[in-house]
């Protein structure tokens, strides 16, 4: 139980605190913009310390995480949410793995753009994150990276599936939990 809850709140500080720092880093010169960004990791630390409960639902979380996305790094993201699901852990879980999805968008597609789709029935949540950025070669992906602890530990952590195409014209992360 110590070693998930380690895990748990490894993965929520690597999703919040870390990033946010890499943004500022980058954001040095700044000042407007490091004190908006200290402020708001403030305000998620202290949420964190304080063990509230997770997001409304998912698609006040989708909202929540893509636009703190699109504050950090800049990345426009399209959404389409066809639905909405009660918070809950697997909803938690496709949530915050979605944000890494993003994320990595961002960081590492070299595109400024981004589309997010989600999906609810009355047995199942999926979220899709594409984007038309340069790809990558899915076996070459380490095993302890954002793709594998921030992403697919945690929706199979849930129950649920990952599916990801990548090439040269862009990245696909399906993600599917039960309802």
């Amino acid at each position: 139980a110590r070693a998930e809850e380690r895990a748990r709140l490894a993965a929520q500080l690597h999703d919040s605190a870390v990033q946010t720092l890499v943004v500022l880093r980058q954001q040095a010169d700044d000042p407007d913009q490091v004190r908006a960004l200290a402020r708001r990791q403030e305000r998620e630390l202290r949420a964190l310390m304080q063990d509230e409960p997770g997001v409304g639902g998912l698609a006040e979380g989708l909202g929540a995480v893509a636009n703190d996305v699109e504050d950090l790094h800049g990345l426009h993201i399209e959404r389409v949410l066809l639905g909405d699901a009660e918070a809950g852990d697997a909803v938690d879980a496709l949530v915050a793995a979605t944000r890494e999805a993003l994320v990595n968008v961002a960081k590492h597609a070299g595109t400024d753009k981004a589309h997010l789709f989600a999906d609810v029935t009355d047995d199942r949540v999926s979220v899709t994150v594409r984007d038309r950025g340069s790809g990558f070669d899915v076996g070459s992906v380490g095993g302890d990276g954002g793709l594998t602890r921030s992403i697919r530990d945690r929706i199979t952590g849930v129950g649920g599936t990952v599916s990801l195409r990548s090439g040269p014209g862009g990245t696909e992360v399906e993600m599917e939990v039960p309802r």
